[in-house]
């Protein structure tokens, strides 16, 4: 049973994180609130969603952000204020890729600290999936697709 606190008789009175008390029952709550903790007897409020979703003041509920990549909206609900990871936030509240494919972090746009994992850092433009010893490019399989010098496939 999803109940924390239950009175003698078997009535919930305080459900587990992630759900929610209804008719004196613990619900799942829905994903786009899914850490809420309200009762039968509260409402939802402004900032009960949960990332990738906004509060609709006009209808009272958890709306998807249509903002491509967007994970949080500003107090007005029309800028994106957060990204997903491996995007970054525009000057004007969209979201692009970071900087090159596959980079984790990057200092600019065209120069990647950190490569995501299982890839390899190459001069800081680049980064390439980690192949096999003597494999200069690999397909996405780690199967090579071109040898370093002096190496045939």
């Amino acid at each position: 049973m999803n109940c924390e606190i239950c009175q003698e008789d078997a009535i919930c009175t305080e459900c587990k994180p992630g759900y929610y008390l209804k008719n004196k029952l613990c619900s799942k709550c829905p994903a786009s609130r899914e850490n809420c903790t309200y009762s039968e007897f509260t409402k939802l409020i402004d900032g009960d969603c949960s990332l990738g979703f906004f509060y609709n003041k006009s209808t009272l509920s958890c709306n998807s952000i249509t903002i491509e990549n967007c994970m949080q909206l500003d107090d007005t609900n029309t800028d994106c204020i957060r990204c997903s990871s491996g995007y970054r936030l525009t000057f004007d509240g969209y979201c692009v890729p970071a900087c090159i494919p596959n980079c984790l972090t990057c200092s600019s746009p065209y120069t990647c600290d950190v490569c995501q994992e299982n890839y390899i850092n190459i001069a800081s433009e680049e980064c390439r999936l980690n192949c096999t010893d003597n494999c200069a490019y690999c397909f996405s399989d780690g199967s090579c697709k071109k040898c370093t010098t002096g190496y045939t496939l």
